[in-house]
Order: C-alpha cells, then sequence, then structure tokens
C-alpha cells in the first residue's frame, strides 16, 4: 500500500497543473490533490507546481472546495506558496477572493509578503499583495521586515522601490543582528552591481522638496 500512494504522489506531481481536468476530477479528487500538494515538503517540487499553475486551473480547485486556508507544518499557506513562487497576480487575487488571509504568519513570523520580496522579482506580484492590505512593516520572529527580505536577496530592485513608496520604514534593525536592509544589500549575491546602485537609492528615501 506504501508503494502504491508515493507511485500515486509521485505521478500528481509529475503531471503538468493542468493535467486533470475539472471534468475527470470528482470535487473530493481536487480536494485530496489540493492538500497533497500543500502540505508537500519536498520545497522544489511545490515551487514547480505553483510556476505553472494558471489562474483558470486555481479557480476549479476553489470551485471544488480547496480550502485556501490550509497552512502546511510550518505555517505556510497557499497564498505563502504563491507570493514567493507565481509570476501571475491573477493567481494571488484568486486566492484572496476566495478568503486567503493577506496576513497570514507563519511561525517564523513571515507574512506571503515577506516571501514574496525575498523571492519573487515581480513587482505586480509585490503590489498586489500592498494593495491586498499586506502590511509592508510588519516583523517576523527575527525583527525582518520585507524590506530586509527584499534587500538580501532579491535580485529586482524595482521591489525594493515599490515597497519604500508604499512607506517602509528604511532604518529598522533586525532584533538579533541589528542589520539594517542597507548592509544587507550590500551582500545580495542575486542583484547585478549597477541593480544595487539604484537599490541604495531607494533606500535613501524621498528627496526633500526645495
Amino acid at each position: 500500500m506504501k508503494n502504491i500512494l508515493v507511485l500515486t504522489a509521485c505521478v500528481l506531481f509529475s503531471l503538468p497543473a493542468e493535467a486533470m481536468s475539472p471534468d475527470m476530477a470528482s470535487d473530493a479528487d481536487m480536494q485530496r490533490e489540493w492538500l497533497e500538494v500543500q502540505a508537500d515538503k519536498d520545497r522544489e517540487r511545490r515551487a514547480s507546481w505553483w510556476r505553472r499553475l494558471s489562474s483558470a486551473r486555481l479557480n476549479a480547485y476553489i470551485q471544488a472546495g480547496a480550502d485556501v486556508e490550509f497552512a502546511d507544518r510550518r505555517g505556510w499557506t497557499p497564498l505563502h506558496s504563491a507570493a514567493r513562487y507565481s509570476s501571475d497576480p491573477e493567481i494571488l487575487i484568486a486566492l484572496l477572493r476566495a478568503g486567503a488571509e493577506v496576513g497570514a504568519k507563519t511561525r517564523s513570523g513571515d507574512t506571503p509578503l515577506h516571501w514574496a520580496a525575498a523571492d519573487n522579482p515581480s513587482v505586480d506580484i509585490i503590489k498586489t499583495l500592498i494593495e491586498a492590505g499586506a502590511h509592508v512593516n510588519s516583523r517576523d520572529r527575527y525583527g525582518w521586515l520585507p524590506i530586509h527580505t527584499a534587500a538580501d536577496r532579491n535580485p529586482n530592485p524595482e521591489v525594493i522601490d515599490v515597497l519604500v513608496k508604499s512607506g517602509s520604514k528604511l532604518n529598522r534593525r533586525a532584533y538579533f543582528v541589528l542589520f539594517r536592509p542597507q548592509f544587507l544589500l550590500k551582500h545580495n549575491s542575486k542583484m547585478s552591481d549597477t541593480d544595487k546602485k539604484a537599490a541604495l537609492v531607494s533606500l535613501a528615501g524621498p528627496v526633500p522638496a526645495p
């Protein structure tokens, strides 16, 4: 039986996100598939699934009764995964309309905006979360704001610019190592030196009017 379950899981994740059409699957099947994906411990497999998921397919899951507020053992919700991995704002909008909490926190205190700011270069994803009510100055358990996670490893300086223009506090230090965003940016290995210069301009804050 264990081998059959493992084989079934492998088949589900190896198929495209569109593989099982709503006509082929019952609501119970789709709910089960949804939960298997959200609870999967393999980060790369989960990331691949979210990157391939279309808004039409997501809406089919939602109509079948998928739990958009399901949290795994770390407290990750589907919105955390979508914010981190998807490049389609419609995916986030569909989850939010279905009742996903924009400010949901993991056990480490991270919101979806923390993870979008960390790993998603899409400015549209960042803006979608903020427009939905995500707090740009929400701290995780280590004192990090989304601006810290963006400075630490997002490759796109425009993400930092959007956070700054949305009211992110620029001189907040993390609790333990007391890092400011400016320090983290200097050690961001995913951003080019040219882009770091642009990001540092954003982190300097708005220029006072003459």
